[in-house]
C-alpha cells in the first residue's frame, strides 16, 4: 500500500466515532474521573484525578498518530458530538499498517456501560473496518480473562476465541483472551 488516508469518522443514529482532536482533553478527563470506579479493575491508566492536561496530550498525540497511520485511536461521542461516551479505535500497537491486522480497544464511561453500547460499537467498527474504507484483513479483540462483560461483547460480535496469552507483555495487562475475525469470515457470517 503506497498511500492510505484513514477515514476520520463513522456516524450512526446512536453514536459518532471519530479521531480525537485538540480540545477533546477536558471531556475525556471528565469521563475517566467520573468512571474511575468502573474502569480501575481492568484499565491500568485510569485515575480518579486524571488531569485535563494529560487527556489533552493523549488526544493530540492520538490525532498525530492517526494522521501518520501509526495508530487509530478514536472517541465515541453522542450523535451531535457533544457528549463523550468512551474511547475506542483500531490499534496497531507498533505493528506496520501493511500487516492489515488490528485490535479494537474500547472503554466506556460508567454511565454508558451495561446498556449494550459496547456491542453496538463493536459491530459498527467491524462493519466499517471490513468495508472498502479500511484495509483490515483481521480484527482482534483482546480482554482480561476476568472481564466477563468484555468477553460477552466479543462473543456477541461473532469473534472467535483464538487463545489466552498468559502474562501479556504490554504493561497493565495480565492474562488476556484474544478473539479475532477475518475479513472473509465476517462477510460470510456477519451478525
Amino acid at each position: 500500500m503506497s498511500v492510505f488516508f484513514a477515514p476520520d469518522r463513522l456516524e450512526t443514529p446512536e453514536f459518532l466515532i471519530r479521531s480525537y482532536f485538540p480540545g477533546d482533553g477536558a471531556r475525556i478527563a471528565e469521563a475517566i474521573r467520573t468512571s474511575y470506579d468502573s474502569l480501575k479493575e481492568f484499565v491500568s491508566w485510569a485515575s480518579p484525578d486524571y488531569s485535563n492536561d494529560s487527556a489533552e496530550w493523549t488526544a493530540r498525540r492520538g490525532r498525530g498518530m492517526y494522521l501518520l497511520n501509526r495508530d487509530y485511536p478514536m472517541g465515541i461521542f453522542s450523535p451531535d458530538g457533544e457528549r463523550f461516551l468512551g474511547g475506542t479505535g483500531y490499534r496497531l500497537f507498533g505493528a506496520p499498517l501493511e500487516e492489515y491486522s488490528v485490535e479494537i480497544s474500547m472503554w466506556l464511561r460508567g454511565s454508558a456501560a451495561g446498556k449494550g453500547l459496547a456491542t453496538r460499537v463493536l459491530l459498527a467498527l467491524l462493519d466499517w473496518g471490513f468495508s472498502d474504507a479500511w484495509p483490515w484483513a483481521k480484527i482482534m479483540w483482546v480482554c482480561d480473562v476476568r472481564n466477563a462483560a468484555s468477553i460477552r461483547v466479543a462473543q456477541k460480535g461473532g469473534l472467535t476465541l483464538e487463545g489466552t496469552m498468559r502474562r501479556h507483555p504490554l504493561p497493565g495487562r495480565p492474562d488476556m483472551h484474544q478473539f479475532a475475525i477475518l475479513r472473509d469470515e465476517y462477510h460470510r457470517h456477519a451478525p
